[in-house]
């Protein structure tokens, strides 16, 4: 160990204020740094930015520029691995094909409960890889 502490940092890509303030807010209880996205062009920006600092993802699929299934495309073109939730109203997703493809991958269905979000954060993020 090199003595730094490394806060653990976490995506949210959600173009939703409401929400994203509500995951962010999970994502500081959690004892993590938020970082936020408005929309999936940004958050393939900010996961470039940060590069590997990024610890987990909260997505959602239905976002303006770039939705939700294009930043996971995107991220496995870069050959990133970050564990991803996607939060989202539909649920028939479990079973599609860029999704299935992704090696770290949960879904949650929205309304998301974030408690159980906030135990599958800290399982994702602080379970050592």
């Amino acid at each position: 160990m090199d003595g730094m502490v490394h806060t653990k940092k976490v995506l949210v890509a959600e173009d939703e204020a409401d929400a994203r303030n509500l995951f962010c807010e999970v994502v500081t209880r959690c004892g993590f740094t938020a970082i936020e996205a408005k929309d999936g062009e940004e958050a393939v920006k900010m996961v470039t930015t940060w590069n590997d600092d990024i610890d987990a993802i909260i997505l959602d699929i239905k976002m303006p520029k770039m939705h939700g299934y294009q930043v996971i495309e995107k991220l496995k073109e870069m050959h990133k691995e970050i564990p991803i939730i996607i939060c989202t109203a539909f649920s028939a997703l479990a079973d599609d094909v860029v999704i299935s493809s992704y090696p770290n991958l949960t879904t949650m269905e929205k309304p998301v409960s974030l408690t159980g979000l906030q135990h599958l954060l800290e399982e994702l993020v602080l379970t050592p890889k």
